[in-house]
């Protein structure tokens, strides 16, 4: 496969196919702007006892993937961003799983894993599933995520903590430590308006961060 990321602020990611080779993204995923006619699509489920309705029904859209896989040699297919942002290339090891923002993924190889970061449940059902916004990419491959607009990295030693808007974090090592601080939650709930998130992370490891979040707009 060759890989080629053009643009500054709207970057496109390019991938270049040999036969029978096959990438995945995430369901009905809204930026692949070309498509090669040699490129053929399919839906799978990640949930092997269930169709990809039900799956994502349950599970929600990690658990369902769009799978594309070329029948000819240079088979071309294309993923812009929408908005200005980056595209960053994660290379995930078996020893090495990357948490990342959902929604932000724009392709991966054979051998990846994604599925939610915490599982589904009633509290998440009554009063939001905010903290279900992020994902673990696990197994051995490459991902490629689009980050909204600029980003900084944070490295935290061993017991080293800090707090970050929810919206904010882009991805990290899935080996740091996170806990989620909601406040206003029943006033929320109530009254209408939205509760507060906030994402206390604990090192060691790597967290980046994104300076925009065009979902929340």
């Amino acid at each position: 496969m060759k890989v080629l990321i053009s643009g500054e602020h709207l970057p496109v990611l390019t991938l270049t196919l040999d036969a029978k080779e096959v990438i995945f993204t995430e369901n009905d995923v809204t930026t692949i702007s070309l498509i090669a006619p040699d490129i053929n699509k399919q839906t799978i489920s990640t949930a092997k006892s269930l169709n990809p309705f039900f799956s994502k029904l349950i599970f929600g859209d990690a658990k369902v993937l769009d799978q594309y896989q070329a029948t000819k040699a240079e088979s071309i297919i294309a993923f812009s961003a929408p908005l200005p942002g980056q595209i960053v290339t994660l290379n995930i090891t078996k020893s090495k799983p990357i948490v990342i923002k959902k929604g932000s993924l724009l392709a991966m190889t054979k051998g990846l894993e994604i599925k939610p970061r915490k599982k589904f449940n009633l509290w998440d059902a009554l009063f939001g599933n905010d903290d279900l916004a992020l994902q673990v990419l696990s197994g051995q491959g490459t991902a490629y995520i689009l980050i909204d607009k600029d980003a900084k990295t944070y490295t935290l030693t061993k017991g080293k903590a800090l707090s970050f808007d929810q919206a904010a974090v882009a991805f990290m090592d899935a080996s740091m430590t996170l806990m989620v601080k909601r406040t206003n939650i029943f006033k929320a709930f109530f009254f209408g308006g939205n509760d507060v998130i906030k994402y206390k992370v604990t090192g060691p490891g790597k967290i980046v961060t994104q300076n925009a979040n065009y979902q929340r707009m």
